[in-house]
């Protein structure tokens, strides 16, 4: 039966239904039980076909329509347990993510709290990810899922509390998915220090779990950028006193480590690390003074100028 000659059917049926025109009433039962059952069918259709938007590509109008006409298929699970939106975030969907987002939350998708099905977690996943963190997870086309972090940023489904309470920097933190680390790290800086993995400090995590070297220095130069003030990362310390620096020469060697660190601060750059070594791990400085000489000359200035100022201080303190 082609659709024409289906509507067509549908047309005349309900004309007959609504007019009471055919009143047998078994006929009637019938027919309605076969338009509940075929609505059925149509709704299973279209959730199974949710499933396989990255296949079939449809445009993200047409996925609004498909979900407000049967907002069900937006909770349809596959023999796994998934429901569209953690599909489409893990797989190349995930451009449809913000639609089924903001009609999942209509619906209470996941429940009340769990803003559409982002927050829910995935139950093929066994690292228990949900969909945001899959969103930014997944190691491909980074700048594509970018931008749709920054659709949900702009329509309120991505707040900044998210970063820490969702790992997020965690989730990021891969060689292939600089762009959104780097996002994320702009956006909330404090959560390059503040974040922790399973009793770790973020930067611990990475330099303990990555064999990537690219992965570590990703960290650490957004650690530089955000954080000169206190040395970067790289003097972040575990529970055990254990500065960053130290883990990462542990898994490397101080050699490597040293090399590792001139790709990031170039030896004739301005950055003072000297004067954080001297702060922070001052039994590291005789080799930092090797590897850095032209630092020597920019922790002189800063160590001057900090005495000043705190010379000042004490002198106006005394006067008062």
């Amino acid at each position: 039966m082609n659709i024409s000659t289906f509507q067509s059917n549908l047309d005349f049926i309900k004309n007959l239904y609504f007019r009471e025109e055919w009143k047998d009433r078994n006929c009637r039962k019938e027919i309605l039980a076969a338009l509940e059952e075929a609505n059925t069918k149509i709704e299973k259709a279209f959730g199974e076909s949710l499933h396989r938007l990255y296949d079939h590509k449809p445009s993200i109008k047409a996925v609004g329509k498909v979900v407000k006409k049967f907002p069900s298929t937006l909770s349809y699970a596959d023999e796994n347990g998934q429901i569209p939106i953690q599909w489409a975030a893990a797989d190349d969907g995930f451009e449809y993510v913000p639609i089924l987002a903001k009609e999942g939350i209509k619906h209470e998708v996941g429940g009340e709290d769990a803003r559409g099905g982002l927050l829910m977690i995935d139950p093929s996943s066994d690292e228990e990810v949900n969909s945001l963190q899959w969103l930014v997870y997944a190691a491909d086309e980074d700048e594509d899922r970018l931008r749709v972090l920054k659709e949900l940023q702009k329509s309120g489904l991505l707040v900044k509390k998210d970063i820490q309470e969702q790992n997020l920097m965690f989730s990021s933190f891969c060689e292939g998915n600089q762009m959104r680390f780097e996002y994320l790290a702009d956006w909330d800086p404090n959560a390059l220090i503040e974040t922790r993995i399973r009793d770790k400090p973020l930067i611990h995590h990475i330099i303990a779990s990555q064999s990537e070297e690219a992965a570590i220095i990703l960290a650490l130069k957004n650690g530089f950028k955000y954080h000169p003030s206190t040395g970067g990362l790289l003097f972040v310390e575990n529970d055990n006193g254990t500065t960053a620096f130290d883990c990462l020469c542990n898994k490397i060697g101080e050699e490597k480590a040293m090399s590792l660190l001139h790709e990031i601060l170039t030896p004739d750059c301005k950055y003072p690390i000297l004067h954080h070594v001297f702060i922070k791990a001052p039994q590291e400085k005789d080799i930092f003074m090797e590897k850095f000489p032209p630092s020597i000359k920019h922790y002189h200035i800063k160590t001057t100028v900090s005495i000043a100022k705190h010379t000042a201080l004490l002198f106006n303190i005394q006067s008062s």
